[in-house]
């Protein structure tokens, strides 16, 4: 059982224990009064106020309420009255809309419902947490059916508990944002202003329904390695089902799958065992653990599978869209990046190869070069114009000799005057989305081979006054 699972059947042993506790203090009580030898308030009605078991959910303090994103969230908080006068009740405030508060009080006296249920409780065999956790909705269940329900809403008619009642307030929510939560309903009793307070508080913590590493990073590969594959993986997991589908797509529809060097594996079941190892090795939090997981091979290859499309040296992104039938309403995007290097070199190891033309006026432009080498003999490069982003001109030098056996390419790349706008690249914007430069290789007895020179910037209206 997962840790979070025995916390809250802790939690909920301990409400157990607080009816058993209400049971023995006012057991043996006739309807319309506290039991033999409970102590009787007659204090003022400024006074009077119900007996709660707790005041905060979990009741132990221990581990908050786990509840899942778009679900419903509940607390119960028992209560009886050892007044000898009845005790009005009713709402001051909740912590927000999200919040319910309902009041269901139990018909004749209390303390012997709740003696009902600590002695079915005790006579049962109990083996663990998780079968008291199980039992506990049953008995719930079957005591609302005799309960009579309010709802409780800020300046409504206060609901009136009689002497030796009880019952309970149940907190509901709606789980909408993930994260931890903090909620409370503060209650009234006798008099709005004089009487009585009684705040609720319930920790809460909302799951995701399901949660992705947000980026996948293959570093630096060399083309060398590509004829083998280089794999990564992304792991797909949920905290709060034992089981749900999954799909990974490309985020791009204008991404054919079979000419992208970049293959999505069918995904894998992960064993209980290899959860443990992602919990362990992963640098995402992960809050509540991996109840059920996925593994998607992600392969980078030297060709896609259509047979003709290599792939391209330099800077690579891709987007994944990752999506499951059971949460239909729920996409989740991926950023899966790297850098290949081998036909042309630019750049170092530690950067990505791109060329950054920083902040600049759209009215002015911007021009900026950057120096390719190779060591195959007879290279030639030419600008790919028909992939190059429209609105980058680029020049390409003749190849010149450095040392004994690499020649250097100068690229230079002019951003004309109101040729771009804004940050690029940008995925929201086709014209930005793939911000980059294309070059066509070609070497005798070699396969033609692209180069992709990521290109980045800003284009503003003015900068330093110009």
């Amino acid at each position: 059982m997962k840790d979070s699972q025995w916390a809250i059947a802790v939690g909920v042993l301990a409400v157990i224990v607080f009816i058993i506790v209400f049971a023995g203090q006012y057991l043996g009580g006739g309807p319309g009064g506290p039991g033999k030898g409970a102590s009787v308030s007659t204090d003022p009605s400024s006074e009077r106020e119900l007996t709660f078991a707790t005041k905060s959910a979990p009741s132990d303090g221990g581990s908050p309420i786990e509840v899942e994103q778009k679900g419903r969230g509940e607390a119960l908080f028992f209560f009886v009255n050892d007044n000898a006068q009845p005790v009005k009740v009713g709402l001051i405030r909740s912590s927000c809309r999200c919040t319910v508060a309902e009041l269901y009080l139990l018909k004749g006296n209390g303390s012997q419902w709740f003696a009902g249920v600590a002695s079915g409780l005790i006579g049962q065999s109990i083996c663990g947490p998780l079968s008291v956790s199980l039992l506990y909705p049953a008995q719930v269940n079957a005591l609302a059916g005799a309960a009579q329900w309010y709802e409780l809403k800020k300046d409504q008619e206060a609901v009136s508990v009689p002497p030796g009642g009880g019952g309970w307030v149940r907190m509901g929510w709606d789980a909408e944002q993930p994260g931890p939560i903090r909620l409370d309903a503060t209650l009234w009793m006798e008099d709005p202003q004089m009487g009585k307070r009684a705040t609720l508080e319930v920790a809460t913590f909302v799951h995701e329904s399901f949660r992705v590493r947000s980026n996948v990073f293959f570093g630096t590969v060399r083309e060398a390695n590509l004829r083998d594959g280089v794999r990564n993986d992304l792991i797909v997991w949920s905290a709060t089902r034992p089981a749900f589908r999954l799909k990974v797509n490309p985020g791009s529809l204008r991404i054919d799958p079979r000419s992208d060097p970049l293959e999505i594996g069918t995904p894998e079941l992960l064993t209980p065992a290899e959860r443990r190892e992602a919990e362990r090795s992963t640098t995402e939090p992960v809050p509540g653990g991996m109840l059920s997981a996925w593994r998607v091979p992600l392969t980078l290859r030297a060709m896609a599978a259509d047979g003709k499309t290599p792939c391209d040296i330099g800077p690579f992104s891709r987007t994944l869209l990752v999506t499951s039938p059971d949460f239909p309403t729920i996409e989740k995007v991926v950023n899966v990046s790297g850098r290949v290097r081998g036909l042309v070199e630019f750049g170092n190891d530690n950067d990505m190869g791109e060329l950054n033309l920083g902040v600049f006026s759209r009215k002015v432009g911007k021009t900026d070069s950057i120096n390719l080498t190779s060591e195959l003999t007879g290279l030639e490069l030419k600008i790919d114009t028909n992939r190059t982003a429209k609105f980058l001109t680029p020049v390409i030098s003749d190849p010149e000799p450095v040392g004994t056996s690499r020649r250097q390419w100068k690229l230079k790349l002019t951003v004309k005057p109101g040729a771009a706008f804004g940050r690029f690249p940008r995925k929201e914007d086709a014209l930005y989305e793939d911000s980059a430069v294309y070059l066509i290789g070609t070497a005798p007895g070699q396969p033609p081979r692209t180069v992709r020179i990521a290109v980045m910037g800003s284009a503003t209206e003015s900068v330093g006054g110009r």
